[in-house]
């Protein structure tokens, strides 16, 4: 279940950043375009899944790891920006807001699944006061 959080988390990121790399201008619109966003915001919503899964009890590790993360991305587009123009304007914003909603919304949707499966398994605590 907390897996599936993650995965729809980073679904979520992947519309949100999709959109927002439309307007911007990519370094090489083969590589960088809607498909990939949407890929990695994906694979990130899972990495937050497995994370919020093995992480749930220490909070700071998972935000951490997802911190770094985000500073990796940061030194990696830096580094490349050498390589190719405008590719730091374009991966650190979608960056921002892909690991950040992953990070928040993990979370806030493995409670909220976590919740639907024990009233589903257990309707009676629906009733109960």
């Amino acid at each position: 279940m907390l897996i599936l959080a993650g995965l729809t988390a980073g679904a979520i990121a992947a519309i949100i950043a999709s959109l927002v790399s439309l307007p911007l201008n990519s370094p090489l619109d083969s590589v960088f375009n809607s498909a990939t966003v949407a890929v990695a915001a994906i694979g990130v919503g899972l990495l937050a899944g497995v994370l919020w899964l093995w992480l749930s009890t220490r909070i700071l590790w998972y935000g951490t790891i997802l911190a770094a993360l985000f500073l990796a991305v940061l030194v990696a587009t830096l580094a490349g920006e050498t390589a190719l123009d405008r590719l730091s304007s374009f991966s650190i914003p979608l960056a921002a807001i892909i690991i950040g909603v992953s990070a928040i919304l993990t979370p806030m949707l493995a409670s909220m699944l976590l919740k639907t499966e024990v009233f589903t398994e257990h309707p009676s605590l629906l009733c109960s006061r």
